[in-house]
């Protein structure tokens, strides 16, 4: 996303949850895939996700979607 390939970094992250279902990073890939229609306009993606977002993450939407990636080590 650094370098302004929203639409690949969706794509990405939408197979990341095709392919990967249940895995730990589904939830950051839902967060790039908000993020990613956001900066590309696409409105109404952006509410579809976000409310698979929210039925899925409840607790952590009501905090903000900002938290620290799976992968960082302490």
């Amino acid at each position: 996303m650094r370098r302004g390939a929203y639409l690949a970094a969706a794509q990405r992250a939408q197979r990341t949850i095709e392919q990967y279902d249940g895995a730990p990073s589904e939830q950051e890939a839902l967060e790039i895939m908000i993020d990613c229609y956001r900066r590309l306009g696409l409105k109404d993606l952006q509410a579809n996700v976000e409310k698979v977002y929210q039925a899925n993450y409840h607790e952590a939407s009501a905090q903000g979607m900002k938290r620290r990636s799976w992968w960082h080590i302490l």
